[in-house]
């Protein structure tokens, strides 16, 4: 889970909550004031880059829903019927702050005003969407909150809102909504601790009436977003142990049993002529008649009840092939091996004292 690319290539970027109170929540002033911060922590040389953001990636699995159609689709859905995606407003270098690779078209800029041409840059799950219907992502229109916008770029998908759910992104110039930014993110040279000092002194600065919360590095994000499953995996994994284990200690006994109850009925064959080899694969085969039949049985339970713990697996199926197989096979072998063992000591013995056994 860990190692999925979730589409923040950045993951040391330093993430705050920058709500602004008072007048400044007034969209001009905001962005005004977004603009001189922003401008003020990428002069600093110790910051490598800055931006901000409507909502930081993995706040929450809730965020801003946005109703969008294709232009080429107008009039074909119902408005009650169109997909949604994610909604973002962010500043330019956002995509560079956090390491989303900007693969088709150009990243916002600051030309990118109020007056400008409403433009958008959307995922590469959209833009497929676009290419399946045979037109090309960028130059499209969609509408976004009843705004017709150009698609310019197109960026890498990201997990947003949860590492574990993919979605589709929309992302918009700030300076074209009234949607406020809430959130800084920013990277530099020097630790997040200095780096965290610099926001703070340039926040003072410029109005020391607004304050910063909820610091965050994007991998204490992703580690928070990720605590829940992980847990889940760590006492799956320790049921799994201990249920493989048991399932060794009791087929080793059951088998083992029956092999040494069968000791003077190989001694008798030993006597016989029988060879070793030959009464040591007739109890490995008795014992796996038993144990193949346990597993059939066990893998059509599973694949019943493996649905009830879907929520809990990540990246992987209940009824995964390779994992059923896994287990059958790890079964397998510790029923071989605990049918070999009793069953090759059985037949070395001395037959004769072995019969002489109450």
């Amino acid at each position: 889970m860990l190692q999925t690319d979730i589409g923040f290539g950045n993951r040391d970027t330093l993430t705050m909550n920058l709500a602004l109170r008072g007048p400044k929540v007034d969209p001009v002033i905001r962005r005004r004031f977004y603009k001189e911060i922003l401008d003020r922590l990428r002069a600093a040389p110790e910051v490598t880059s800055a931006a901000a953001v409507l909502l930081r990636p993995l706040e929450g699995p809730i965020g801003w829903d946005a109703s969008y159609n294709f232009e080429f689709e107008a009039g074909q859905r119902d408005p009650k019927q169109l997909l949604k995606a994610n909604f973002e407003a962010i500043t330019p270098h956002y995509f560079e702050t956090v390491g989303t690779a900007v693969i088709e078209g150009r990243d916002f800029n600051e030309y990118d005003a109020e007056e400008s041409e409403k433009v958008i840059i959307i995922n590469q799950s959209l833009a497929n969407q676009i290419r399946t219907a045979g037109h090309q992502p960028i130059g499209q229109r969609l509408s976004v909150f009843g705004a017709l916008r150009k698609v310019v770029g197109v960026a890498a998908n990201a997990r947003f809102r949860r590492v574990v759910q993919p979605a589709d992104d929309l992302y918009v110039p700030y300076r074209q909504v009234n949607t406020p930014t809430n959130y800084l993110v920013l990277r530099g040279v020097v630790p997040a601790g200095e780096l965290l000092s610099i926001v703070r002194r340039t926040l003072k600065e410029i109005d020391p009436g607004q304050a910063i919360a909820s610091v965050a590095s994007l991998d204490e994000l992703i580690l928070r977003d990720t605590a829940r499953n992980r847990f889940n995996l760590v006492v799956m994994m320790l049921f799994v142990v201990g249920a493989v284990l048991l399932a060794a200690s009791g087929i080793h006994s059951v088998v083992g049993e029956s092999v040494a109850v069968r000791a003077k009925e190989m001694a008798v064959k030993t006597a016989l002529g029988a060879a070793r080899w030959q009464l040591v694969s007739e109890a490995i085969t008795s014992a796996l008649l038993f144990v193949t039949a346990g597993e059939l049985a066990g893998v059509l339970i599973a694949l019943a009840l493996g649905r009830a713990a879907a929520d809990l697996l990540y990246g992987v199926s209940p009824s995964d092939p390779a994992v059923l197989l896994g287990v059958s096979a790890l079964v397998f072998c510790i029923a071989v091996m605990a049918s070999f063992i009793p069953a090759w000591i059985a037949t070395g013995r001395d037959p004769f004292r072995s019969l002489q056994v109450d």
